[in-house]
């Protein structure tokens, strides 16, 4: 068996991901993206040496934020090149992770539940044509964290906040050709009485839902991101990674036919529910963070001081009460191991 990974600049290899690629897919070749000749000599150099199209396995690593016009043609030549290879995140359906409102457009027609969304073309169209009620979101359809989004409650905020929509497109647009305007409902996904702001990230490999964790943050912040862990909110994030759980169980197929049904195989899913225990599906993550190895041990990635504190305090109870979080998503290397034989299982 043979691995080639593709990627481009602003990718890196998460910890412990490359080792468990040459596990359970064999010796990987690097190639760029949008290298073509380099593509065909490699696939005609392997083919000539014996070794059979469907014993090659490609892991599509494009950057999942950033990505121009001429990558992303250049890139669907190497697709052509390498079709009768199996494929991690077929690059054809690379939009649909990258771009919000093609994600949505698929889920829609999949039946699949995610917020109502509107490409935004023109401010003043959108003002007098919109159809989501306030609180709604504006944002770019290609960040993350929160960047390039703004929550509005009325028209003047709205009006407000879609200049500074247009000022961030403006920019982001110059380099990513990919990059638009939408509007998004926003959906309440509060708890604890309104407390806090609850979303979930499950990752899928293949057919199989691996992991998933719980973040909370308070309501004021409607970004709900590992981050946001403080140390008041410890009783919530034991209570609602145990939730997380629950909703894998109970939603199994459900999260791997969300993926499945945007031409992927290997994501991040972030999640939320609303105030009657409904999903709503937001985005996909190729590139999920997990931490890399010069980041600080144990986890890599949870490594915020306040909720590293707790977790390795509390190691011996945590293990027992929220088994999934500690042992399928703390640890980096049981997390990958399971990834590709997932994925090894399935292609």
């Amino acid at each position: 068996m043979k691995a080639i990974n593709i990627t481009n600049a602003g990718t890196r290899w998460r910890v412990f991901e490359e080792e468990k690629i040459r596990k359970h897919f064999g010796d990987i070749m690097n190639l760029r993206v949008g290298d073509v000749t380099a593509t065909k000599y490699l696939y005609q150099e392997l083919l000539y040496s014996g070794v059979k199209a469907g014993d090659i396995t490609v892991f599509w690593r494009p950057n999942s934020d950033h990505i121009n016009k001429n990558e992303f043609e250049m890139m669907m030549d190497q697709t052509e090149v390498l079709k009768d290879c199996h494929s991690v995140n077929d690059p054809t359906n690379y939009l649909n992770s990258h771009a919000k409102e093609k994600a949505f457009e698929v889920w829609d027609k999949s039946e699949v539940r995610c917020p109502k969304h509107i490409v935004i073309e023109d401010n003043e169209t959108f003002i007098k044509e919109n159809t989501l009620s306030y609180p709604f979101l504006i944002r770019l359809n290609n960040e993350v964290t929160g960047r390039g989004s703004y929550l509005v409650n009325n028209e003047e905020e709205l009006r407000q906040s879609l200049g500074y929509l247009e000022s961030d497109w403006k920019r982001a647009v110059m380099t990513n050709h990919f990059t638009k305007r939408i509007a998004v409902e926003f959906v309440d996904a509060t708890k604890e009485e309104g407390k806090y702001n609850l979303s979930y990230r499950m990752i899928v490999a293949g057919d199989k839902v691996v992991t998933g964790y719980a973040r909370l943050s308070e309501a004021k912040d409607w970004v709900a991101i590992t981050g946001k862990f403080k140390t008041e909110m410890q009783d919530s994030f034991v209570k609602y990674q145990k939730r997380c759980q629950e909703v894998i169980e109970n939603n199994h197929d459900t999260i791997c036919n969300a993926v499945k049904s945007l031409g992927l195989n290997h994501q991040g899913v972030d999640i939320i529910e609303n105030q009657d225990g409904e999903l709503y599906f937001l985005e996909c993550q190729p590139g999920y963070s997990t931490g890399y190895s010069d980041w600080p041990k144990p986890f890599y990635n949870p490594h915020y001081p306040e909720l590293v504190g707790f977790l390795t305090e509390n190691e011996e109870r945590l293990k027992e009460e929220i088994p999934m979080y500690y042992n399928k998503w703390l640890n980096k290397e049981a997390l990958f191991d399971t990834v590709f034989r997932n994925l090894k299982e399935t292609l």
